[in-house]
């Protein structure tokens, strides 16, 4: 499974059985989720800083699960993109094919419900284990000191880069959990690839995400 389909088994509400991630575009979170990866792999690079962040191909061979493999598709023509644009299309229908894995994995099922009249998919998650062991690994490494791995740091880095932190905290938590997050971020616990990737990711969501919603709100 990827980083992408963790963070959406983790955001899938398993009483309400709706996608709880707060952004005007869920997408260009999956597709940061993709970018942390595909960096991690060495398939992506992320280059410059403030607007003038940069995405290029490294290594544009088969990826191994077929969701990141879709985004990476997007991005074998060979050209440098604006951050922006790079997660877009790394992003597109990217909560759609995360649930189609999760489904063919059997970690959640996916049914119809009409309300009014109109047609809604609800996801109803299967594999609680692995939903309750995903957010406890999160939250203890938050919350509780608990060492970071290579499944909870990346989710950590994506959550604090995304605004998600909520996802798996109160908000009396939300204060310490932003510290430590950040502190995970910049900790020796993983590879320099991977910690770059985590940094590289921030940057290009900062610019992806929050500039347009900046621009956007001041412009209203």
């Amino acid at each position: 499974m990827s980083i992408a389909t963790d963070l959406v088994l983790v955001a899938t509400d398993p009483t309400t059985h709706k996608l709880t991630l707060s952004s005007v575009d869920n997408d260009t979170i999956i597709g940061g989720a993709h970018l942390l990866e595909l960096v991690a792999a060495r398939r992506l690079a992320v280059e410059g800083t403030a607007k003038k962040v940069r995405v290029h191909v490294l290594d544009g061979s088969p990826y191994p699960e077929p969701e990141v493999e879709d985004a990476l598709a997007r991005m074998r023509d060979g050209k440098t993109r604006k951050a922006s644009d790079a997660v877009s299309r790394l992003g597109k229908n990217g909560v759609q094919n995360a649930y189609r894995r999760l489904v063919g994995a059997g970690q959640v099922r996916d049914r119809k419900e009409s309300i009014l009249g109109f047609g809604l998919r609800r996801y109803d998650v299967v594999d609680i284990a692995r939903r309750e062991d995903l957010i406890a690994r999160v939250r203890g490494t938050l919350l509780q000191g608990l060492p970071v791995d290579a499944t909870s740091g990346p989710l950590i880095g994506l959550l604090q880069a995304s605004d998600q932190l909520k996802l798996v905290t109160s908000r009396e938590e939300r204060k310490p959990a932003k510290a430590a997050a950040k502190a995970v971020s910049a900790g020796d616990w993983a590879s320099a690839g991977v910690k770059d990737a985590i940094a590289e990711t921030q940057t290009a969501l900062a610019v992806a995400v929050f500039t347009p919603t900046i621009i956007a709100t001041t412009s209203s």
